[in-house]
């Protein structure tokens, strides 16, 4: 190899280099712009440049991605000085296609929908919805406590018997308790231990298998304590 073979050589090296590092750094500043303005949204919950340091460590990846595949490309295509098959330069260019696009394709779309779902959540239409769905739950324990109270009321008045509200009114089970809160009729299954229940509380709601019960307690002056649970069926 000549002097001035080397020396082209040299140049063409440094031309790539120049390139290259001006293509990653284009990169760089262009996507760290875009993911700046996208978390920049949601900048009151937390703060972006940290947010923008952790995303930084993905993109230096790929940009270490993208600069083999340039170099690597330059060379085949531009530096090659013996004539390379088409075929070749194709399958480099596909298997080097399928890496980068998809790469780009995934980041600015997670990107986005972080960006886009964080300033959803805490945009107060989330909170909204959930104080909404709150209120709801609430009234229909409480019609669905009324409801209970007035079977109470009937078996207290002994308009129907507890053996009639159980089969009537679908009611999981009721218990009858005396003064000392031992059982003395059960009707059904209590979802609950009724040893471990504080009797202070008039109403509860009890978990089991992924359903919902509502646990209602009334201490009447004739039949002592009773004690319903009723499956919730908005759950």
């Amino acid at each position: 190899m000549t002097d001035f073979d080397r020396s082209y050589a040299d140049f063409q090296r440094r031309r790539r280099n120049i390139f290259i590092i001006s293509v990653i750094v284009f990169v760089f500043i262009v996507g760290n712009l875009y993911i700046f303005k996208e978390i920049s949204k949601v900048k009151d919950v937390f703060n972006p440049y940290i947010f923008l340091v952790i995303i930084n460590i993905d993109v230096v990846f790929f940009l270490a991605i993208l600069a083999i595949s340039l170099r690597h490309l330059i060379k085949l295509f531009f530096e090659k000085r013996e004539p390379t098959g088409k075929l070749r330069r194709k399958l480099s260019f596909i298997l080097i296609s399928m890496v980068i696009i998809p790469a780009m394709i995934l980041s600015v779309a997670s990107i986005s929908l972080i960006s886009n779902a964080t300033n959803l959540w805490f945009s107060g239409k989330v909170e909204n919805a959930l104080k909404t769905v709150q209120k709801l739950t609430d009234e229909d324990i409480k019609n669905y406590s009324q409801l209970l109270d007035e079977v109470i009321y009937m078996i207290e008045k002994k308009k129907i018997t507890p053996y009639e509200a159980f089969k009537r009114f679908n009611i999981v089970s009721i218990v009858i308790l005396d003064r000392n809160r031992r059982p003395v009729m059960i009707y059904g299954r209590p979802r609950k231990k009724i040893d471990d229940y504080d009797f202070t509380l008039k109403k509860t709601i009890i978990e089991e298998k992924g359903n919902y019960y509502l646990r209602y307690v009334k201490d009447t002056k004739i039949i002592k304590f009773i004690m319903i649970d009723y499956r919730l069926p908005f759950f």
